[in-house]
């Protein structure tokens, strides 16, 4: 009888610790992503994006994002991860920027692995956001940013 109730404690217990694991996990995602991420690839409609992103910079504090150029903030708003689902999720709204309805959905996807991000998201007010990391035969828009570090400013 011991070890039958040994056993049951145990399975409690490592079913607890299974969904704190899967509860820290988005916690985790929401803390990595925190600072300034240059953009060091960006595509659209399967090729390379218009203009030249290397001077824009995207900014994760708190729950709050902002998109800048210089002093210029291109976009701004909010976002929420859901690291539970494959691939991980990120919805935004844009308040600031962007034409259109200010507080339209932006549904993305996202990977993060150390001082990488990759982003992919649908156009703003989409009913759906992308199932894939690919921009061909869409209107996607797919970013690969890295980290930058305290005091870098590299173009």
């Amino acid at each position: 009888m011991t070890k039958l109730r040994a056993l049951s404690v145990a399975g409690v217990v490592l079913s607890l610790a299974g969904m704190w694991v899967a509860a820290a996990e988005p916690r985790a995602d929401q803390d990595a992503i925190q600072g300034t991420w240059r953009p060091v690839k960006a595509e659209m409609r399967g090729g390379p994006a218009p203009g030249d992103v290397r001077e824009q910079r995207m900014v994760f504090s708190g729950d709050r994002f902002k998109l800048v150029e210089g002093d210029k903030v291109l976009i701004r708003g909010t976002f929420t991860l859901d690291a539970g689902k494959q691939p991980k999720v990120m919805e935004m709204k844009v308040s600031e920027g962007a034409g259109g309805d200010p507080e339209a959905p932006v549904h993305g996807i996202y990977e993060l692995a150390g001082d990488t991000l990759k982003w992919c998201a649908a156009e703003p007010g989409s009913d759906a956001g992308p199932e894939q990391f690919e921009t061909k035969g869409t209107s996607n828009v797919m970013l690969e940013l890295k980290r930058e570090k305290a005091g870098e400013r590299k173009p």
